[in-house]
């Protein structure tokens, strides 16, 4: 009777209760999921990577659209093979003698720092000097020379990690505020000298992690081949729904067909996005005392998103759709319209109708978008589109997560689309 009730065994029933877990220990859209039971999809990528892993003396630099899901990745499957890691921020680094003090400094190695700071700049009689891979000139005894007296070497560095056996991630490595060709330099250098030390320090590894749409934005040529290189492209909509699906296992939770549709459309690829209206809208189920997640928490959620993503984003936003005399609101329905689109490009043709969709106004010719779609190119209006060189008549948006935003917004201001 009561197995009837709970649709499981009691025993089955009793066990995923108390093993539940809070929403906001599943769905976590500040921060990388570390935990490999959470990690969805990215099949290509995680193979890629733990191959890159399990080869000796391999460093890895992972890229692709912020937000993607990169470090998420790289977390996840090292924590699923067992190895530890230290994660460095590098948006706050200005350069190679910050990076590795930055380094030294996490591994609790800040002594080295101090040492190398006290070392002589100048040594008395006849010792010839050699120039380390980071290019810093030293005398046969170690002793720093020059300019760089203070600087530790790239080889001490990569012996903290190495006999430590705590992988190196270099997280956010595009946002380093000083020399982007000096950081990029020292990465190369610390990967080549890790790669030549890999019979030694099995686990000694770096792990370059940024924004960009290829790796040599963030690790230059020569020494760059000590690098495998991985992309993570935004995800499919079925990796999307596997968060959600996974998530439901987790917490116990229930989202409706049409809510886990909707939060898929409106995510554009992004799971910061799923993980995000996930979390709201369980809450809102939460607080009226339901494990359903319904179309009206779902509305909840929304309005939630929008408010922590306002900051970022409603700046843009506002400025790109605002009327000016004579505009017609063709700037606002262009935004609109390529928000609810499919792809990362859109031509001329797609983006007419879709606006004549959007308006009920089939009348809507090319000529009447031609001066919006130039505007939104500009920085008066955000530059929240660009028109792609290669292509004639083909636009799409400069910053993807940005189009998941107006879709955020347009669900907010008038509800369903897509």
């Amino acid at each position: 009777m009561l197995e009837n009730f709970i649709g499981r065994s009691p025993a089955r029933w009793v066990t995923s209760v108390f093993s539940r877990r809070k929403l906001e220990d599943v769905f976590t859209p500040e921060t990388p999921v570390a935990d490999d039971k959470l990690f969805a999809g990215r099949e290509r990528p995680r193979q890629l990577f733990e191959d890159a892993m399990r080869s000796k003396g391999a460093q890895v630099v992972i890229y692709g659209e912020l937000g993607a899901g990169k470090t998420s990745l790289a977390e996840s499957a090292l924590s699923a093979m067992g190895w530890q890691y230290n994660r460095i921020q590098c948006e706050a680094i200005s350069g190679e003698d910050e990076l590795y003090r930055a380094i030294l400094h996490r591994y609790g190695e800040s002594r080295i720092v101090q040492e190398t700071q006290s070392r002589e700049q100048t040594m008395q009689g006849g010792l010839s000097t050699v120039v380390t891979a980071s290019g810093t000139a030293t005398d046969r005894s170690g002793i720093i020379r020059g300019p760089y007296a203070s600087r530790p070497l790239t080889q001490d560095v990569v012996d903290v990690v190495g006999r430590s056996g705590i992988v190196c991630i270099l997280d956010d490595f595009e946002k380093s505020v000083g020399n982007r060709d000096e950081m990029s330099r020292a990465a190369s250098f610390l990967g080549k000298v890790a790669a030549d030390f890999g019979n030694q320090y099995l686990r000694a590894r770096f792990i370059v992690i940024g924004a960009a749409d290829t790796a040599l934005k963030l690790i230059p040529d020569p020494v760059s081949s000590r690098y495998r290189e991985i992309h993570v492209p935004l995800m499919t909509r079925e990796e999307l729904t596997q968060i959600i699906q996974i998530g439901e296992r987790q917490t116990g939770f229930r989202f409706q067909s049409d809510v886990v549709r909707r939060i898929v459309y409106i995510s554009n690829g992004y799971p910061k996005f799923v993980h995000l209206l996930c979390l709201h809208a369980g809450r809102a189920a939460e607080r009226r005392g339901r494990r359903q997640v319904v179309t009206d928490d779902l509305e909840e959620a929304i309005r939630d998103a929008v408010e922590v993503l306002r900051r970022q984003y409603e700046d843009a936003y506002h400025r790109a759709v605002r009327s000016n005399a004579g505009s017609r609101g063709f700037h606002r329905h262009v935004v609109h319209a390529m928000a609810g689109l499919e792809g990362e490009r859109n031509t001329t043709e797609q983006i007419v109708e879709a606006v004549r969709r959007l308006t009920d106004d089939p009348q809507i010719k090319v000529n009447q978008l031609r001066n919006a779609l130039y505007q939104l190119q500009n920085v008066d209006r955000a530059a929240v589109l660009k028109r792609y060189e290669d292509s004639v008549g083909v636009y799409g948006f400069r910053d993807l997560m940005f189009k998941a935003y107006v879709r955020l917004r347009c669900e907010q201001e008038r509800g369903t689309v897509g």
